[in-house]
């Protein structure tokens, strides 16, 4: 559903919609299987590039080095 950051998180990775949207864009996924898979690798880039331990652990020391 649309609030603060969704449609940034999300871009080529899925949809925002309202509660009275959903059913649409289920009924689009289940028909087009080359959207779902596009938006599922998508999906998996953006959760890789930014949530992977090695990327993690690199901000992290970063930040810690801002700190101390």
């Amino acid at each position: 559903t649309p609030c603060q950051g969704s449609s940034e998180l999300i871009s080529d990775n899925g949809y925002v919609v309202a509660h009275d949207g959903f059913y649409n864009k289920l009924v689009l996924l289940v028909n087009d299987g080359a959207q779902r898979l596009r938006l599922g690798e998508n999906g998996r880039r953006l959760a890789v590039g930014r949530f992977s331990w090695n990327n993690t652990i690199e901000k992290y020391m970063n930040l810690m080095k801002e700190i101390l």
